[in-house]
């Protein structure tokens, strides 16, 4: 029987990725994701308390950039 509360807080959590989610998902390891966010680059996270969180949506915007970057650097090389 689903819980429909349950379900919908798995669909709240997964609207957002911890630095150690993101670097699961970029295969990245969680090191390089906070020398990125020191430095200024990669996707634009925020913080809650002391746990950095990320927008799914803001990860998914910051891969499009990255894979069109890759594309136009193709194209004039």
């Amino acid at each position: 029987m689903h819980d429909t509360a349950n379900v919908g807080e798995r669909e709240h959590r997964q609207e957002f990725l911890t630095m150690d989610g993101l670097a699961v998902e970029l295969h990245k390891t969680t090191g390089t994701i906070r020398n990125w966010r020191t430095r200024g680059y990669g996707p634009r996270g925020f913080k809650v308390g002391n746990t950095v969180l990320y927008r799914r949506t803001e990860v998914d915007r910051w891969l499009a950039e990255q894979e069109q970057a890759e594309a136009d650097r193709r194209v004039s090389a």
